[in-house]
Order: C-alpha cells, then sequence, then structure tokens
C-alpha cells in the first residue's frame, strides 16, 4: 500500500485491498484502527491478517435435541349431526295360510305384537309393509315356519320397493321338501344389509308349490339402520 510506508504481503494483497483503505483521516481494517499516521499499527493490522488461515471445514452434526413438552389441547370440534335410530320388529298374532303357487305378502296383522318395537309407527298392519323413515343402511331380517308337507318347495324373500313402487327381491331362502325331515315344520330365514333411502318400503313375500293352502305358524320380520 502506498503514502505511509505500509507493506501488504503478497498473499493477503486482494483482501488488503478489500478490507484496508484509508483517507487523509481514517484507516479502516473490519473496524476502526489507528490513524494513517500509525504506520506501525496498521502494517501490524496487516500482519494479523496475513497469519489467519483458512476457514477450516464444518463439524459432524451433533446429537439430536431432546422432544420439546406438548402443545396445548386444541379447541373441541363442533358436535355433529345426531344418529337418528329406526328399527321395528313384529310378529305374527295367528296362523296365516298361503295357497297353493301364489306370492303372498306376510302381514303381521296383530297390533299387540308391535307396540314399543315400532316407535315410529312405521310398519303398516294393512299393507305388511316397512316404510323407511330416514335414509342408511339397514339390517333387514324375516323368517317363517311353514306346516308340514311331504311335497313343494318353500321360499321366503325380503322385497325391496324403492319409493313404494315395484316389487325386488333383495334375499331369500328356499327349502325344499325333503327339508323337512320326518314331517317336522320347515323354518325358512332371509336376511339383508342394504342402504336405503326415505320412503322405500320393505315386506315379506312367502311361496310354496306343495299342492294345497299351507299355513305359515309363525313369522318374524324386523329391520334396523345401522348406518
Amino acid at each position: 500500500m502506498n503514502g505511509y510506508g505500509v507493506n501488504c504481503p503478497t498473499q493477503i494483497t486482494s483482501r488488503c485491498a478489500e478490507s484496508i483503505y484509508y483517507d487523509d483521516n481514517t484507516t479502516h481494517l473490519g473496524t476502526r484502527v489507528a490513524p494513517p499516521e500509525n504506520v506501525n499499527e496498521v502494517q501490524r493490522a496487516i500482519e494479523i491478517l496475513a497469519t489467519t488461515g483458512a476457514q477450516g471445514a464444518s463439524g459432524i452434526q451433533g446429537a439430536q435435541g431432546a422432544q420439546g413438552a406438548q402443545g396445548a389441547q386444541g379447541a373441541q370440534g363442533a358436535t355433529g349431526p345426531a344418529f337418528t335410530t329406526s328399527s321395528f320388529n313384529a310378529h305374527l298374532g295367528a296362523p296365516t295360510g298361503v295357497a297353493d303357487s301364489t306370492p303372498t305378502i306376510v302381514i303381521i296383522d296383530n297390533t299387540s305384537n308391535l307396540g314399543s318395537n315400532d316407535p315410529g309407527s312405521n310398519y303398516n298392519i294393512a299393507t305388511g309393509a316397512f316404510t323407511v323413515p330416514v335414509a342408511g343402511y339397514y339390517d333387514t331380517s324375516a323368517s317363517v315356519q311353514w306346516a308340514s308337507s311331504p311335497t313343494g318347495d318353500r321360499l321366503t324373500e325380503i322385497i325391496y320397493s324403492p319409493g313404494g313402487i315395484g316389487a325386488v327381491s333383495i334375499a331369500y331362502d328356499q327349502r325344499r321338501a325333503n327339508d323337512n325331515l320326518n314331517g317336522i315344520d320347515s323354518q325358512s330365514v332371509a336376511a339383508s344389509h342394504v342402504s336405503l333411502s326415505a320412503g322405500d318400503t320393505l315386506s315379506v313375500r312367502a311361496f310354496q308349490d306343495s299342492g294345497v293352502t299351507l299355513n305359515i305358524s309363525v313369522a318374524n320380520f324386523g329391520s334396523t339402520r345401522v348406518g
């Protein structure tokens, strides 16, 4: 460096040019240093800069710190909609006949057997149909106890009517005459798990082709919303 007899070592000439500068009033080396007339101190600062080594390599990463404390509990979410239950369970009050080869809706006509088993009064004792009050998934079952007969088949079906219109069999159980071992009454059971809309109807249909009218001595029909 010229003007004050300060020698900038060769290996740091570029750093001197960047770090040591002064005018008529002040000398600077990173931070303020001696005035320019104190040439020896400036020279010493340059020598210290010249002896500073290159930056070392980064050290290895330290161990992971301990887990922090658990945060505060968040606010409770809004209450979801209430689940509306819907169910009924009906039983046949007295034996009813099913004519040969005639599909017949089994009607639970004894209202005393409904009562609290049909809290929504959704089962129609005149038509034998259960009207779905709330959309959802329903578990439905039906069982029919037939009088004994050595001939023909026995069929129990759960009938689904979308919006109360039409008739689609969604579950059935068929028994043949040879299932009636030793002339014992036979029972057929049908069950389903199905998605239904409000206004759809379910009913039980029975069929037999023994050649004569057969009585149903016991019948059960029920459905419960489960989802």
